[in-house]
């Protein structure tokens, strides 16, 4: 997350104290979060929203308008009230997710408040929706007249689809995260799972038939053909759960996807297949992946396995996201060659990431528009199917096993192609299980199983963790080796049996191996450990200072708390009251109140913190105002905060208030301010004072009478900042008696 300085402040006319972005001060712009409980209640507000957007578009909805609707939320990572929102028209908090949905009604007043948020709450995760196409997710061939590769027969899952008495009284049931299903398929039908089958897109969906569901796939056909060959590849034990994300346009957004992701979960699935992805470009930020892989480690936590395509930019995994989470099973494609040799297609992502390959050139499958539709088309989308019903075997015959036991029974079945062992062009290679059902491991050439260790995927640690430990929850669920642990990256994290220790921001994996024995081979896990900044505290000993005009110059203080290593800056708001230097130094202008924020600024180990407002006031000097014309020796003055007081010593009995004057409204005009105030009774007149500097040297002086409420200050010079202050005055035997001067106010002239 990018860290900048707080470097400006908002000018507030008609109060002179200001918030700086980086102090999220309660102010009128507060919300009162609803509550959202379902994945189902999420998806209805966004629909809702962004219906309410298409509605005031005229003519054709295009794809610019879309994008447009879909940035204008902010997802915000928190369970506080967020004191100030920066403008958003509603607040919702998902409880699923612990974390909040900021609208607003343009996609620039959303950025613009993202950026502001990101200052108010540093190290939160915070980012703008963005839009998620499918594009890129298949390679359509253009004809169903090329000829189509069987994938479901090279991986022998015709054979065990065939052996129908080994998968009674066994269910298993596969999420399908993409464009809907074609609801009226031969292939469907006793296949999907209609009573969780569900809309989530941003469209009401179905508009040529609203007598069908709202998740029929009627434009894209992607849907449609990842679920045709799940059900092509696995008996009717296994159901389709078809979620549809993608609208009738082929775009989706990545809360809607993380949102499917929880719908999956909550409604049961074994296995979710995600046929999507996106290239992690320049700008894309940490905080988007944070989110999704929170709601994989969900899944994981579920024993629900994740499949996700690596991609069709003949580019590395690791720049392809959900594929390159470590919480999902990156899929690539392989094919023949036109020799029969088993190549990478020329398509499909590699890499480290790279987990398994599977068939993805010219798979032939259903399609939309009609019950017996097909289509042949290419993409690692068509691939992650194939694996999609692997995994659903697996977990038919072990329904408690989570996706660290499923990839190791992957690894048992897997055929090696290209380099020995796992390679970044094919991973471990493809899965072949025609033998599963009597052999769970009739790929291995020893005869030995892999292990199967139990382990998060990632942990998220923070540099306030810097030094301290923390024990890794592993162990083998399949096996009898023992474990040990190394890492990566000792500047970044050290381990001893299990145990890690925080060492320094980054990120780095510890490598947990189950040793080799008689019945099982050795076994290799990661576990991504990822440092992010940390959070600083600042203290700040006194928080509320009470001074004089005359009072000399003083210093505040603050300090960072360890292990916190910023430095400590002060700044004021735009103010006439106090000038305060980074150090602290406070050097007095006038009378008044402002605010003054202690700054930990941002470091390479931590984010920028900024303590509650220092509060100074500044009071008149306790005595006789200068102007007061009377002399000393036949008045005594009193001046109190909004009245003058003075008793005639030729009478001793009468006495003469005058009150302070409240300004109501100051309005710039060219060359002009207008000043509004508070009409007195029984008062002589008023005096107005006006300079370009706030000690109000060489200020200017009008007389008012006291009829009028309200004077405009011509002459002025364009475009300068001057500060106005007005008093009322009395005439008592033939002299004025002044009252004190209101509340300096200030303004720039147009």
């Amino acid at each position: 997350m990018k860290n900048r300085f707080l470097a400006l402040l908002i000018c507030a006319i008609l109060v002179f104290s200001i918030i700086p972005f980086g102090k999220n001060i309660k102010a009128s712009q507060t919300n009162n979060a609803k509550q959202l409980n379902t994945p189902e209640q999420m998806a209805a507000v966004m629909r809702e929203k962004a219906n309410n957007n298409t509605a005031r578009m005229k003519g054709k909805i295009t794809q610019s308008q879309v994008n447009e609707t879909i940035k204008q939320k902010l997802i915000v990572k928190t369970r506080d009230e967020i004191e100030n929102t920066y403008g958003a028209n509603s607040v919702y908090y998902y409880t699923v997710g612990n974390y909040q949905i900021l609208f607003y009604d343009t996609a620039e007043e959303a950025k613009n408040a993202c950026e502001k948020l990101k200052k108010d709450l540093p190290g939160t995760t915070i980012f703008q929706d963005i839009p998620i196409t499918l594009k890129e997710a298949a390679k359509d061939n253009g004809s169903d007249e090329v000829a189509a590769y069987d994938g479901i027969k090279k991986m022998g899952m015709d054979q065990l689809k065939e052996e129908k008495d080994s998968w009674k009284n066994k269910s298993a049931k596969v999420a399908v995260i993409d464009s809907g299903i074609n609801v009226d398929h031969q292939w469907f039908k006793n296949r999907l799972d209609r009573e969780n089958s569900i809309n989530l897109a941003l469209d009401e969906g179905n508009e040529d038939d609203k007598t069908k569901p709202a998740y029929n796939d009627t434009k894209q056909g992607h849907g449609s053909h990842v679920a045709g060959i799940i059900t092509q590849a696995t008996p009717e034990e296994v159901q389709v759960m078809a979620i549809r994300v993608f609208s009738v346009l082929g775009t989706a957004s990545y809360a809607t996807i993380t949102n499917a992701v929880d719908y999956a979960v909550e409604h049961k699935a074994d296995v979710i297949n995600m046929s999507l992805g996106f290239e992690i470009m320049s700008g894309f930020e940490n905080d988007q992946i944070t989110l999704m892989d929170e709601a994989f480690a969900r899944a994981f936590k579920a024993n629900t396995t994740v499949c996700a395509a690596s991609g069709n930019e003949y580019t590395d995994t690791s720049k392809s996201y959900p594929a390159s989470s470590p919480w999902t099973i990156a899929v690539g494609s392989f094919e023949p060659d036109a020799k029969g040799n088993l190549i990478r297609s020329d398509f499909a992502n590699n890499g480290e990431l790279l987990d398994f390959v599977a068939p993805g050139r010219n798979i032939y499958s259903a399609w939309i528009n009609g019950e017996e539709s097909t289509n042949t088309i290419s993409g690692t989308s068509m691939a992650t199917p194939h694996m999609a019903a692997a995994a659903a075997y697996v977990k038919m015959k072990h329904p408690d096993y989570n996706q660290r036991d499923v990839y190791a029974a992957f690894k048992d079945n897997a055929v090696d192609l290209g380099e020995s062992g796992k390679d970044t062009e094919f991973g471990y290679g493809y899965v072949h299980l025609e033998k599963y059902n009597t052999n769970e491991a009739a790929e291995s050439k020893d005869g030995k199983e892999y292990q199967a260790i139990s382990a998060p995927a990632q942990i998220n640690k923070t540099m306030n963790d810097s030094g301290k430990s923390f024990t890794i929850d592993a162990k083998i669920t399949r096996g009898n080796g023992n474990l040990t642990y190394e890492t990566t990256n000792e500047k970044i994290a050290t381990v001893k049996d299990g145990k890690v220790t925080i060492v320094g921001r980054g990120k780095c994996n510890i490598v947990i191996k189950a040793s080799e024995t008689k019945e099982y081979k050795e076994t290799e896990e990661k576990v991504t450990i990822k440092i992010d900044k940390g959070y600083q505290k600042i203290k700040v000993p006194v928080t509320s200072y009470k001074k004089y005009v005359s009072d000399k110059n003083f210093k505040l203080e603050a300090y960072v708390e360890a292990p916190g290593d910023g430095k400590v800056e002060f700044i004021a708001n735009d103010n006439d009251v106090v000038k305060v230097s980074k150090n602290g130094e406070v050097t007095i202008l006038g009378p008044g109140t402002a605010r003054v924020y202690a700054v930990a600024t941002g470091t390479n180990n931590f984010n920028r913190d900024i303590s509650d407002a220092i509060m100074i006031t500044v009071e008149e000097d306790k005595k006789s105002d200068p102007d007061i014309k009377n002399n000393a020796e036949n008045t005594t003055t009193a001046t109190q905060s909004t009245t003058t007081v003075i008793q005639n010593a030729s009478t001793m009995n009468t006495k003469i208030a005058v009150t302070r004057v409240v300004v109501k409204k100051l309005k710039a005009g060219k060359k002009q301010i207008r000043l509004t105030w508070k009409k007195q009774s029984k008062v002589s007149g008023y005096e107005i004072r006006y300079a370009t500097k706030a000690n109000m040297k060489k200020a200017k002086r009008i007389k008012v009478n006291a009829k009028t409420a309200s004077k405009t200050i011509k002459k002025l010079k364009s475009k300068k900042r001057y500060y106005i202050q007005i008093r009322a005055y009395k005439t008592n035997d033939h002299k004025k008696i002044y009252g004190n001067w209101s509340i300096k106010k200030t303004l720039k002239t147009k």
